[in-house]
C-alpha cells in the first residue's frame, strides 16, 4: 500500500506562514506507514497522477518483478517532473537515482514496442503500422548485438552508428539457412530508408523526452532512386526478348519465375501481389472468353479494396495491349493439377513472414533472382525491376487500350492524381505516331555484353554487378554477333 498526500505546517520562522509539503506514506509488511516528505507545492490534480505513477510503481515492482516499460518510464518523466519530487519517490524506495536507470536500447526497445502496442490496441495507428516498427527496432538491436555487443546505451548513440547499420542492412548482414550456410539477406535501398524513417521516430521521442539530446538519424541520407529512375519506360521488344527467354530456359522448377513474370508484366500489379495469388480467383472462361483475374491487393486492404479485378488481356485485338497471359495459365495450370487454395505462383517465396523462419532464403528475393534472370538474358537491368514495369505497362495501356482512363487506374491500384505525379510519361513517341516508336536500338556496354535502351540508364545492385562480371565471358560471342544487327523496338 502506498498514499500520496499534501499538507501544510507553520513555518519555523514565520508561525503565521503556512509551508507547503508533499508526503509519500509507503506500508510495510509489519503493518506501519513509513512517511516520506519534501517541501513542494502540489495542486490535487498532480496528487492524483502521482498516485497512479506510484500504484503503477509498487505494482510492476513488487507482482511483476521485471524493469519498467518504456510506457511507465514515459509517465514517470511526465508526472514527476521535478527532480524535488523525484528525490522524494527515490527516499520512499520507489525509484531508483537518475544514475541507475537502465538506458540499454534493449530497454528502450521494449518499452517502445509496448508504447506503440497501446497506440494500435486504441486504434491510433494499425496493427500492420506496429508490426513494421516492432521489425525495424528488432533488426536495429540485431545490427547493434552483432557490431557493437549487447547492452549498448541508447545515449551513446550517434550518426555513425546509423551509418553502419544502412551499410550492414545494404550490404553486410547474413542470416543462417537451413543448411546451416550463412547466406546474404540485404535489401534495397528503399526499405533501408523505410527502415530509418522508424528509427528516427523512435528518437525523436527520446529527444521529446529529454533522454538525448539529438536525433542520430538526423543528416543521415540514402541514395535512393530518383523520381526519373521511377518513371523509367521500358521498350516493348525488350521485354518480349526477356519474356521469350524466361519461357524457353525456364525448367519445371523454376517455371513459377515465367508465370511471375508475365503477371507483373502484363498487368502491372506490386510484385508481392501476384505472390499472393491462389487458383481460386483465377476465373479463365470470365468477361467473354477473355479471363479475369481478382488479384489480391494488400496495401489497399484496410481501405476496402481486398482485391482487384483484372481481365487477361487476351483476345483484345489490341497491338501491345493483348498478350498470351491467359494460355501460359492455362498451361500452369495443367502442369500443377492443383488445389482451389494453391498458390499460382510457385518455387518463389509467397509465405506469410510468420512463416519464414525455416526457409532458405538462397534465391528467394523476387527483385534479386529477376535481376539475374534479365542478365541472363542479355540486357542490362533497370532501376527498379518492378516499379518500372508497373510504370510501362500502365502507360502502354494509356496509350494503347481503349478502356476509359479510370478502368486503367483501378487496374494499376492507384487515383488519377497518383498517375499523373508518378507515373504519366511523356516520351517522343507521343509526338509521332503510335506505331512508330522511336527506339530502333540498344547500346551495348562493352565491359558486360549487356543490352540496354536508351530510356533507362543501367543500374545494378552489389549482388547483380557481381554476378554479371561473373558470367560476361559466357555471352560475349552472343553480343559480338547481335553488334551486326539492328534490333528494333
Amino acid at each position: 500500500m502506498i498514499k500520496i498526500t499534501k499538507y501544510q505546517k507553520s513555518n519555523s520562522t514565520n508561525p503565521k506562514k503556512k509551508d507547503d509539503y508533499l508526503r509519500i506514506r509507503v506500508r510495510g509488511i509489519d503493518g506501519a506507514w513509513k512517511p516520506f516528505t519534501i517541501a513542494y507545492s502540489a495542486t490535487s490534480s498532480q496528487i492524483e497522477k502521482l498516485q497512479d505513477v506510484a500504484s503503477e510503481i509498487v505494482r510492476k515492482r513488487d507482482l511483476v518483478n521485471e524493469k519498467f516499460t518504456f510506457d511507465l518510464d514515459n509517465r514517470i518523466q511526465k508526472e514527476i517532473g521535478s527532480w524535488k519530487v523525484r528525490s522524494l519517490f527515490v527516499k520512499a524506495g520507489l525509484l531508483h537515482s537518475v544514475e541507475d536507470m537502465d538506458y540499454s536500447f534493449e530497454s528502450v526497445r521494449v518499452g517502445m514496442e509496448s508504447f506503440q502496442k497501446k497506440r494500435a490496441d486504441k486504434g491510433e495507428i494499425t496493427l500492420q503500422t506496429f508490426g513494421k516498427r516492432k521489425d525495424v527496432l528488432v533488426v536495429f538491436q540485431a545490427f547493434l548485438d552483432e557490431v557493437y555487443g549487447s547492452g549498448v546505451d541508447v545515449r551513446s548513440i550517434d550518426r555513425s552508428y546509423i551509418r553502419k547499420f544502412i551499410n550492414w542492412r545494404l550490404y553486410d548482414r547474413k542470416v543462417k539457412g537451413v543448411d546451416g550456410e550463412w547466406i546474404d539477406r540485404t535489401v534495397s535501398k528503399s526499405t533501408v530508408q523505410s527502415e530509418k524513417k522508424w528509427i528516427s521516430l523512435m528518437f525523436e521521442v527520446l529527444v521529446e523526452e529529454k533522454v538525448i539530446e539529438n536525433n542520430p538519424c538526423s543528416k543521415v541520407s540514402i541514395d535512393v532512386a530518383s523520381e526519373d529512375e521511377r518513371k523509367a519506360v521500358l521498350p516493348y521488344d525488350l521485354l518480349a526478348q526477356i519474356e521469350v527467354f524466361l519461357e524457353a530456359t525456364t525448367s519445371d522448377d523454376r517455371r513459377g519465375w515465367y508465370i511471375y513474370w508475365m503477371l507483373t508484366r502484363w498487368l502491372g500489379c506490386r510484385k508481392n501481389e501476384s505472390l499472393q495469388l491462389q487458383w481460386k480467383d483465377v476465373y479463365f472462361n470470365a468477361i467473354g472468353g477473355q479471363g479475369a483475374i481478382n488479384m489480391p491487393a494488400p496495401k489497399t486492404k484496410k481501405q476496402g479494396t481486398v482485391h482487384r479485378r483484372y481481365p487477361m488481356m487476351t483476345g483484345t485485338g489490341w497491338e501491345r495491349v493483348d498478350c498470351g497471359l491467359r494460355e501460359a495459365l492455362q498451361d500452369e495450370y495443367k502442369r500443377q493439377r492443383p488445389a482451389k487454395t494453391d498458390y499460382v505462383v510457385q518455387g518463389i517465396l509467397n509465405l506469410h513472414k510468420s512463416n519464414r523462419k525455416d526457409v532458405n532464403w538462397k534465391f528467394k528475393n523476387p527483385s534479386t533472382t529477376m535481376e539475374r534472370l534479365i542478365i541472363d538474358a542479355g540486357f542490362a537491368p533497370w532501376a527498379k525491376l518492378m516499379q518500372n514495369l508497373r510504370v510501362t505497362r500502365e502507360n502502354e495501356l494509356t496509350r494503347h487500350a481503349k478502356w476509359r482512363p479510370e478502368a486503367i487506374h483501378a487496374l494499376i491500384g492507384h487515383s488519377r492524381s497518383t498517375y499523373d505525379s508518378n507515373y504519366k510519361v511523356i516520351t517522343d513517341d507521343d509526338y509521332m505516331s503510335v506505331e512508330e516508336e522511336s527506339y530502333d536500338a540498344w547500346s551495348l556496354m562493352d565491359e558486360l555484353f549487356l543490352y540496354y535502351a536508351p530510356s533507362y540508364a543501367p543500374k545494378f545492385s552489389t549482388k547483380g554487378l557481381k554476378y554479371a562480371r561473373k558470367t560476361a565471358s559466357v555471352r560475349m560471342p552472343v553480343a559480338r554477333n547481335r553488334e551486326k544487327i539492328s534490333i528494333s523496338a
